[in-house]
């Protein structure tokens, strides 16, 4: 059985994603970090959160109509062919990846067989000094 380590980050949907920037900013102080992730906005949450935040666009109900709106993402190591190939086996879907968060690791985007998806995070290996 594969296991996440953590929940490492909340994808949030926005229909007006300036509009909520401005809004995590001034009511929990949590501003947009200065990095370039596709779509995402990702804040600045607390040292001592566990977890990320990010904003993207809202799904259209007629795409996806079983979306909550909301897709966690968990941390794992290394075991992406298995996690994928399970998914499958299982009646899943990769619904897009890997997509590359350089310095970090790669990002995943999978769903299950009643479309509830979840997001993968694998950190990269760092290069042994050399």
């Amino acid at each position: 059985m594969i296991h996440p380590h953590r929940l490492c980050q909340l994808e949030l949907h926005s229909e007006n994603i300036q509009a909520s920037i401005d809004f995590f900013t001034e009511i929990f102080g949590w501003p947009p970090v200065p990095i370039a992730i596709h779509e995402y906005t990702v804040l600045a949450v607390p040292e001592d959160c566990t977890f990320g935040i990010s904003i993207v666009g809202h799904l259209p109900q007629e795409h996806h109509p079983y979306s909550s709106g909301v897709v966690p993402y968990f941390a794992v190591d290394g075991q992406l062919t298995q996690i994928l190939q399970k998914v499958e086996q299982l009646g899943g879907k990769q619904v897009w990846g890997p997509r590359p968060m350089p310095g970090y690791g790669q990002l995943y985007c999978v769903e299950d067989p009643g479309g509830i998806r979840i997001g993968i995070y694998s950190r990269e290996e760092k290069a042994a000094p050399g």
